[in-house]
């Protein structure tokens, strides 16, 4: 697929009479021209603002029955998170997949992030990868995580209730394999537990997405 360049765009985009609003071409962190999936659309989409109109580029399809959106200016987007969701904003809040990636200015470190409910995964470059559940964790309070009706596995809140290496290693194969994920943390400043428990659709396709776009953030 060949894309138009940045300046046929903005010349395609901008508005002519002087003091109307013109357009902006917003750039990319994830440099691919080729979609992420066979079924993949890409566009640019129209974002207007007052006397400025934005203009991003981006994806939409579906992968595996799994239907998708995202931006390549930052990869965040969406995928369904339950059978029949397009991920759509009018859908419940927590049913779908929400993503995201990101590139130090300073260490130029990069990273892109999962999240459903409770559950974050981050992956770095070269399939490193962490499991982290909740946020804003009671001081020395733990996080657990349970799938389907494993023995529950926990961990302290310390590191922003993040697993350990070899421990995310070996959620992320039992995720890939459980139908029902459960998680329990202690959110600042109440002393009680948060549980969630939901239906894991969606998690390979999601996964796959933001292990394709980590490694093409420029």
């Amino acid at each position: 697929m060949r894309l138009p360049s940045a300046t046929v765009l903005l010349a395609l985009h901008m508005a002519s009479p002087s003091g109307h609003a013109q357009s902006e071409l917003k750039p990319t962190l994830i440099d691919s021209i080729a979609p992420f999936s066979s079924d993949g659309k890409i566009e640019m989409t129209e974002t207007k603002l007052l006397r400025t109109t934005k203009v991003s580029k981006t994806e939409a399809g579906v992968i595996n029955g799994v239907h998708y959106h995202f931006y390549y200016t930052d990869g965040s987007g969406t995928f369904s998170g339950r059978p029949g969701n397009t991920g759509h904003h009018s859908e419940p809040t927590g049913t779908n997949w929400t993503t995201g990636c990101k590139k130090d200015p300073v260490t130029d470190r990069k990273h892109c992030y999962m999240q459903i409910r409770d559950l974050w995964i981050f992956v770095q470059p070269k399939g490193q990868i962490a499991v982290s559940i909740g946020h804003d964790h009671f001081p020395g309070s733990t996080v657990t995580i349970r799938l389907d009706n494993a023995p529950p596995i926990s961990t302290g809140s310390r590191d922003d209730g993040t697993f350990n290496k070899q421990i995310s290693a070996k959620l992320i194969k039992q995720l890939a394999q459980a139908k029902l994920a459960t998680t329990r943390y202690m959110k600042w400043p109440y002393r009680t537990w948060v549980d969630e428990t939901w239906e894991l659709y969606g998690l390979p396709e999601t996964l796959q997405y933001i292990n394709w776009a980590v490694e093409r953030i420029k």
